[in-house]
């Protein structure tokens, strides 16, 4: 078995384990589903870039192993998963036969991916931040779009929040089209998946207020 479908075979183990996950199908495909998207991005940033391609693909795979658990402080320890997940990956990476440089670079990189620390020393590489950065490309990809008006039950709203809804977004794309990444590789998929967005939201919003009157 090679390291990469081991690791996948550890994460879907940890979640089909799960406690937290018993009672709740739905995230639990979601957070399956995302980790091996955003383990797919790395991939590409990895083989685009000259990284560790299987490194950085297990560490991506692995970022959010710590959903299995149930956190200690609830909601508030979200911040925290990032450190949690390391915590629980760390057997399973350093027992993958990598350079100890390579697995601790690993760890850290699943480590900060959140918030940009970690609770033991490592170094901010292009490689380690390579593993947030692929985490956020998912984040705002199409699937994540339609989730979220599901969760903001769009089609129940009123005509007036809708349209509000979309020039808040509207608004966001364009902000977040300045943010730069580490490599020249992740700061275009996330262009193309802000642009996609800011496209979209741009669309409905014609639409929408294409609905508020008819004139003579």
């Amino acid at each position: 078995m090679s390291r990469i479908n081991a690791a996948l075979a550890f994460l879907k183990e940890k979640f089909d384990q799960s406690v937290y996950f018993t009672n709740d199908h739905v995230n639990k495909k979601y957070r399956f589903e995302h980790s091996i998207r955003v383990a797919n991005i790395a991939k590409t940033i990895a083989l685009a870039e000259g990284f560790d391609v299987e490194a950085l693909t297990i560490a991506a795979l692995l970022h959010d192993v710590s959903y299995c658990e149930v956190f200690p402080n609830g909601k508030d320890d979200v911040i925290n998963h990032g450190r949690f997940s390391a915590r629980i990956a760390r057997p399973f990476i350093e027992g993958l036969g990598f350079d100890r440089s390579v697995s601790d670079e690993m760890l850290y990189a699943i480590a900060i991916h959140v918030d940009g620390k970690a609770d033991f020393e490592g170094e901010s590489t292009h490689f380690v931040q390579s593993v947030s950065d692929a985490d956020n490309i998912d984040r705002f990809g199409v699937y994540r779009l339609h989730e979220g008006l599901v969760f903001r039950d769009f089609l129940a709203q009123p005509l007036g929040k809708q349209i509000e809804l979309c020039r808040t977004n509207i608004d966001q794309m364009a902000k977040y089209e300045k943010m730069k990444f580490a490599t020249l590789t992740a700061t275009k998929m996330w262009l193309d998946n802000v642009r996609a967005q800011r496209g979209f939201y741009t669309r409905l919003l014609a639409q929408l207020e294409n609905s508020l009157s008819v004139s003579d």
